[in-house]
């Protein structure tokens, strides 16, 4: 499945539709630190607000798919060629979320399947937040 994003798309519903196709996976937005105000609280996203009112001076909206193919680093350049929006993608790992920077070239697909193993356990177990054994 695909989860289509356009200039219209709510930040609550991309979250909500991306941990949906993605159990192990998280989503998080934030406004990029070189577009950043000086007053703290205009830095957060608004998450019921449209992709448009993030988009960049002189860009036009973009419309593409978050897929199974497609890798966190693809994912930020998405957000980042438009929006004044950074995107930071957790993998779930137990209890704790783990942020995948370093392993950003993986696909979305590859991630939620490391984090379905991270978190039930390699003895195939279900998902208790305990280590096997």
């Amino acid at each position: 499945m695909q989860i289509y994003i356009d200039d219209n798309s709510k930040l609550r519903d991309i979250q909500e539709a991306f941990s949906a196709e993605f159990p192990y996976l998280r989503m998080e937005f934030f406004i990029r630190p070189e577009m950043q105000d000086e007053d703290a609280a205009a830095n957060a996203p608004r998450r019921f607000a449209p992709l448009s009112s993030f988009r960049l001076e002189g860009m036009r909206g973009m419309n593409f798919y978050i897929g199974p193919d497609t890798t966190v680093a693809e994912l930020v350049g998405y957000f980042r060629s438009c929006y004044a929006l950074g995107v930071q993608v957790w993998r779930k790992s137990g209890k704790v979320w783990l942020e995948t920077r370093l392993t950003e070239d993986w696909s979305l697909e590859e991630q939620n399947r490391q984090g379905h193993a991270l978190s039930t356990g390699f003895s195939g177990g279900t998902d208790t937040g305990q280590l096997p054994g």
